[in-house]
């Protein structure tokens, strides 16, 4: 379904609605933030492991979520430093190197290039 502009989807009004819930037929608003762009798809299995593991500190876990909302589309890696990235989330640029290199042992983010000696990361397929 297009608008009259072109192939830009119409706009819903506020009091339109998704669907109802199946156990409690209630309606569920359409919610407009739910897919606002690119999303990806992830195995929800692995992040309830990483997730729920000991292995990880909250701060490795919070790394694997950001990596997985932040890599680019396809095999391309995310073309920043480990700086750049803790400037992002508010770490230092030591503290994303030393998790991003647990994070490639454990095979979670892969290597795809480099700026000069520093490694260029995403998250595994």
């Amino acid at each position: 379904m297009t608008s009259r502009h072109g192939n830009t989807p119409p706009r819903r009004a506020r009091w339109e609605y998704a669907g109802f819930d199946a156990d409690t037929v209630e309606a569920v608003p359409y919610v407009p933030y739910a897919f606002s762009g690119d999303h990806i798809q992830v195995d929800k299995a692995r992040i309830e492991a990483i997730t729920e593991s000991r292995e990880f500190t909250p701060s490795q876990k919070f790394l694997v979520l950001w990596w997985i909302g932040i890599s680019p589309a396809g095999m391309e890696p995310l073309r920043a430093t480990g700086a750049d990235i803790g400037k992002r989330v508010g770490m230092t640029g030591d503290a994303v190197g030393k998790i991003n290199r647990k994070l490639l042992k454990r095979r979670i983010l892969i290597e795809r290039g480099r700026i000069g000696n520093y490694k260029l990361y995403r998250i595994s397929p």
